[in-house]
């Protein structure tokens, strides 16, 4: 059974997200995240794998 957010309607098929599943700070897509701390200034990003690797390779993230 699919767990809904409480802010879908049951009856799209379209858009429903799961409950764990947030929206990612550089892309906008909603996937399950983590958060991390950016190394210039401490900015806290909550970010999924794809995007991770890529800011990795340019910055230093430190999870939280």
């Amino acid at each position: 059974m699919l767990k809904l957010a409480f802010w879908k309607k049951k009856n799209l098929g379209l858009n429903v997200r799961d409950i764990k599943s947030q929206k990612c700070s550089r892309c906008g897509q909603f996937k399950h995240i983590a958060f991390y701390a950016d190394e210039y200034g401490g900015g806290v990003k909550g970010l999924c794998t794809e995007c991770r690797k890529e800011i990795e390779k340019t910055r230093e993230l430190y999870p939280i």
